[in-house]
């Protein structure tokens, strides 16, 4: 989690303040400074209520946190926007207040929106927000500010917390839930292993109390069950021997069964061919009623297919009946449509009267029409002149109203003149004075500017030097520590080769002989064997030569580190000599320090530069003004042009109007007084041309009307005589079908007349129904006497069966079957089940074995995950997290060491791994000067400081290496450097300032004033009123 930036609004002392984080990404540690109470931990207060609801003391409470100054209408908000794992959050949250004015207070409120896969997303809830808040940082309110956000008189929280608070907020550090949740797992996968196998035994017994037919039903135990087997496999024997038996009864009743059947079979097909044969005489009778009946439909269709034959002339001679009917209406219409003809041409008569009428009267209207015509060019002309005479006048209006203003810019541009003349008087001056000056300060500052770079030059040097020194000392230290431990290790093998050399010697001394050593002939206490490593002389000579080069080493650094002193001490006397110098020329007091110097050199430097860029501003001004004036002076000439110009035009457009109104009032006085205007002229004439264009019309339309009526007059008697011919051809044709139809009749006999010929051949569609009516009636006939003659032959000579007796004699037989098959059925049932059983039990069996190999073996990993196979009783959880709190612990020791000179460092409280109720996370520090552990709660307030800062910077940049872990990009700690004296506070500062690389953003709040010197980036708060305002400083 990074910030990004923070707004305040009536919150606290803060009115409406926005603070923006970025402006310190670069520097990394920035500094919150002003004076008390004016709101520096309200900042934190703000972050903290933004992202959980809670402020950083915990003392305050957020309802009481909107500020005194708020009006009735006025929120209390924090909107903070950070950004985490390369996503940008925005969370704004109102506390909880009561207005004035309302009853009921307002409640908190919250938003946390952010971008997902593009889409916006927005959380409202607080709840909700809370939970994602959660998930993002894997933090809860209280772990937040022991991790990140380190509040006034809290900032050593984490280092002194139990075991079991420092395991919940790692947990949520390093993600480590993971590996508890796979031994919960694994303790349910047990459980559920368990649990079916137990399910499964319990089904072996179920299924061993379902065998039927065993006597002993006392379920026998686990490992007698294979006996138990045998029996049952004996039990199965027996009862498929007597399932044979049953069998064979079965069988001899069904084919008992299959003789009675076949012979019921038979007997009732007998029956039937009696019964089939009494049914056939039945529907013969039937048929015997409809003889008559079918006679008369014989004679019907008989007569209907004679008329089929004749239908042809049928058709002809309706067709001639129906045309002569047509031809008679048609004939009918035709006259009166000649009347109609007739009446028209009356009309037209009449219409030719009244046109000759108005023809005299139009010839004339003709004649005006082209007497006005040739007025209207006279008349376009007028109209002509008087628009341009009113355009002429339009111009010079505007022309004139272009001269004033032109006037006008003339003046206004002899002003300006004027005016750029003085402005280049007054820069000229000015840039002599800019001119003298800088040339005092560019010769000062080349005098200084040599000695500037050469104390630079040998300040870098020293440095350079210091830090070789530091270097040389720190390789010093761990050569002399290399040779103490070669030389323990050459003493201890020195001592192992004597004491083998003494064992040897003993070993060749004999009785009554003189020791070598003492003379003696008695040896009482021979030197004896060692259970020592065995070692050789060349090991010995090895350890010395080592020993020796490492001496060597040793002289040969010291002699450098002696000679680098030197050289460093002269640099130190060079540089006091180029500050004493530079002291002189910037008449700088004692003491003289190399920070006022340097600022003396800057601020030189920025006064150079101050008036080079006045000197270049001045000249450029002059240049400006140079070129305004050439520019005024060039527009003067050309409006002086211009109005010339300009009054030249307006005398010549007098001339003209005055010559275009003489010519327009002697074409006005040519024209006729009734028509004032073009426009009358033209309306007259079109008006005129009207009434021509509809006597023209009528005259047309006459004349096509006439000729219309003419042509139907033409047409009509045409098609008459058509008509007229064709009824004598339709005559003729239904004379002569006539008197064949008739003929045909006198042959037929059974028809009297045309009339009755007509009505039956309406009913000639009926003729194919009634034919297989006729037909299918002898068929049936037919039929009924085969029938009766095949069944005859069927039952000749046979008896009338009892088939009652039959069946029940059948009946007895099944119901002897079915008991017999529900006997073997039941008894086959019985074997099935049991061999299902049996088959099921020996299954399940060989699946337990095989289960309670692996669930021993599942058993023995939950056992060691869970810490169940030591003393110490320490999971897998517990392991990893005292595992990555070892690394924190080993990179937090390094800072402790830098800030504390060598003296602590961290190690983990060995006594409290063997006691269960604690997680082995208790942290003791060692203490070099005496030379043992001792607790963290020990320390002093500065040393306190000093190791809550290592392990709070530990923290972050072990758990941003992880994989998965809490990104930590951030770090706030409100005050404890005041309990640090002036060495540790520099080695603090220079430990905060190594988080630059890792782009680590580190914000402090402190009155030490030495902060305030070396730390440049600062959030400063000042205070007026009682409402404090957020300003930044950034200069370095």
């Amino acid at each position: 989690m990074k910030p990004i930036s923070l707004k305040i609004v009536n919150f606290g002392p803060f009115k409406d303040e926005f603070i923006d984080f970025t402006r310190f990404y670069e520097q990394s540690l920035f500094l919150i400074t002003g004076p008390t109470g004016c709101g520096k931990t309200t900042i934190f207060d703000a972050m903290s209520f933004a992202l959980f609801g809670t402020t950083s003391g915990g003392e305050r409470s957020p309802e009481t946190m909107r500020s005194d100054f708020a009006g009735p209408k006025d929120k209390t908000y924090v909107e903070f926007v950070f950004e985490h794992q390369g996503v940008e959050y925005t969370i704004y949250r109102s506390p909880k207040y009561q207005l004035a004015h309302k009853k009921t207070a307002e409640k908190q409120t919250v938003c946390l929106s952010y971008q997902h896969h593009g889409e916006m997303v927005t959380i409202e809830k607080v709840p909700e927000a809370g939970v994602k808040i959660h998930e993002l940082l894997h933090l809860t309110a209280k772990q937040f500010l022991q991790i990140i956000l380190l509040p006034q008189t809290k900032f050593q929280q984490f280092l002194l917390s139990n075991s079991n608070e420092k395991e919940a907020i790692l947990r949520e550090l390093f993600d480590s839930s993971l590996y508890q949740k796979w031994v919960d797992d694994l303790q349910l996968k047990l459980k559920g292993q368990e649990g079916n196998f137990a399910q499964v035994e319990q089904q072996i017994q179920n299924l061993q109390a379902q065998i039927e037919g065993v006597e002993d039903k006392e379920l026998p135990p686990v490992q007698a069950r294979s006996e138990w087997l045998k029996v049952v496999n004996g039990l199965l024997t027996a009862q498929k021997e007597l399932l044979k038996d049953h069998q064979t009864s079965l069988q001899q009743l069904q084919k008992q069964q299959t003789q009675l059947t076949q012979q019921v079979t038979q007997e009732e097909s007998l029956q039937a061919n009696f019964e089939k044969l009494i049914l056939i005489e039945k529907e013969q009778a039937k048929l015997a009623e409809k003889t008559e009946q079918m006679a008369q439909l014989a004679l019907q269709v008989a007569d209907l297919q004679w008329v089929q034959k004749q239908q042809v002339a049928i058709n002809t001679y309706q067709q001639a009946q129906q045309q002569t009917d047509t031809l008679k209406n048609t004939l009918k219409e035709l006259q009166t449509e000649a009347r109609n003809i007739e009446q028209n041409a009356e009309l037209l008569k009449e219409q030719e009267q009244e046109l000759t009428n108005q023809k005299e009267e139009m010839v004339f209207l003709k004649q005006e029409v082209t007497l006005l015509a040739a007025k209207e060019p006279s008349y376009q002309q007028v109209d002509k002149l008087s628009k341009l005479y009113q355009q002429q006048n339009n111009r010079l209006t505007q022309e004139q109203e272009i001269l004033t203003t032109e006037n006008t810019r003339l003046a206004e541009l002899e002003e300006a003149q004027t005016e750029y003349l003085k402005q280049q008087s007054i820069q000229s001056e000015k840039l002599t004075q800019q001119q003298i000056r800088l040339q005092e300060i560019t010769e000062k500052r080349q005098a200084t500017s040599k000695l500037y770079e050469k104390w630079e030059s040998t300040l870098v040097k020293k440095n350079s030097l210091q830090k070789q020194q530091k270097q040389r000392e720190q390789e010093l230290r761990e050569l002399s520590q290399q040779l103490s431990e070669q030389k323990e290790a050459l003493q201890v093998v020195n001592d192992n080769w004597l004491q083998q050399q003494i064992v040897s010697l003993a070993s060749q001394l004999s009785d009554n002989a003189p020791c070598p050593v003492c003379g003696s002939t008695e040896h009482p206490c021979l030197a004896q064997p060692t259970n020592n490593e065995q070692v050789s002389e060349q090991d010995v000579t090895t350890l010395q030569e080592i020993c020796q080069q490492l001496t060597e080493q040793q002289v040969a650094l010291e002699a450098v580190f002696t000679s680098e002193a030197r050289r460093f001490q002269d640099y130190q006397e060079q540089e006091q000599n180029l500050v004493d110098k530079l002291g002189e020329c910037y008449q700088i007091v004692t003491p003289v320090m190399s920070e006022r110097i340097q600022q003396a050199y800057q601020d030189e430097g920025q006064q150079q530069t101050t008036y080079q860029q006045a000197e270049q501003v001045t000249k450029e001004l002059l240049i400006e003004i140079q070129q305004q004036l050439e520019q005024v002076m060039q527009d003067k000439q050309q409006a002086e042009a211009d109005v010339k110009q300009r009054t030249d035009v307006v005398q010549n457009l007098n001339q003209e109007m005055l010559q275009t109104k003489g010519h327009l009032a002697a074409l006005q006085s040519e024209l006729p007084a009734e028509y004032g205007d073009l426009a009358s002229l033209q309306k007259a004439i079109r008006s005129k041309e009207q009434q021509l264009q509809v006597y023209e019309q009528k005259v047309e339309e006459y004349q096509k009307a006439e000729k219309h009526n003419t042509e139907l007059q033409i047409s009509n008697e045409t098609q008459q005589n058509k008509l007229k011919e064709e009824q004598i051809t339709v005559a003729n044709t239904l004379e002569t079908m006539h008197t064949k139809l008739e003929n045909e009749i006198d042959a037929q006999k059974r028809i009297n007349d045309i009339a009755m010929l007509l009505t039956l051949s309406q009913n000639v569609v009926q003729l194919e129904k009634l034919s297989v009516e006729l037909t299918s009636y002898q068929q049936a006939v037919h039929d009924a006497e085969k029938q009766q003659q095949i069944y005859q032959e069927l039952i000749a000579g046979k008896v009338k069966p009892d088939i009652a007796k039959t069946k029940s004699v059948l009946s007895q037989i099944e119901d002897s079957v079915k008991q017999q098959q529900d006997i073997t059925n039941q008894q086959s049932n019985l074997i099935l089940n049991n061999e299902k059983i049996l088959a099921k039990i020996v299954m399940l069996e060989e699946q337990n074995q095989a289960d309670e190999l692996q669930l021993r073996k599942l058993k023995q990993l939950v056992d060691a995950v869970k810490g169940r196979n030591s003393d110490v009783r320490l999971g897998l959880e517990k392991y990893v997290l005292q595992q990555s709190f070892e690394k924190v612990l080993e990179i937090a020791s390094l800072q402790l060491k830098r800030l504390s000179q060598g003296r602590y460092w961290f190690v983990l409280d060995k006594t409290m791994r063997k006691k269960t109720t604690l997680t082995g996370l208790e942290i003791n520090v060692y203490d070099d000067n005496f030379g043992k552990e001792r607790s963290v709660k020990t320390l002093s307030g500065g040393e306190s400081f000093k190791a809550a800062l290592a392990l709070a910077l530990a923290l972050g940049e072990v758990i941003q290496a992880e994989n998965g872990g809490v990104m930590i990009e951030a770090l706030f700690i409100d005050e404890g450097f005041g309990s640090l004296d002036q060495d540790s506070l520099q080695l603090a500062l220079e430990t905060l300032q190594t988080l630059q690389a890792s782009q680590r953003l580190v914000g402090v709040i402190s009155h030490v004033e030495e902060l305030k010197e070396q730390i440049p980036a600062q959030i400063q708060i000042t205070t007026k009123d009682g409402r404090s305002q957020i300003g930044y400083q950034l200069e370095f």
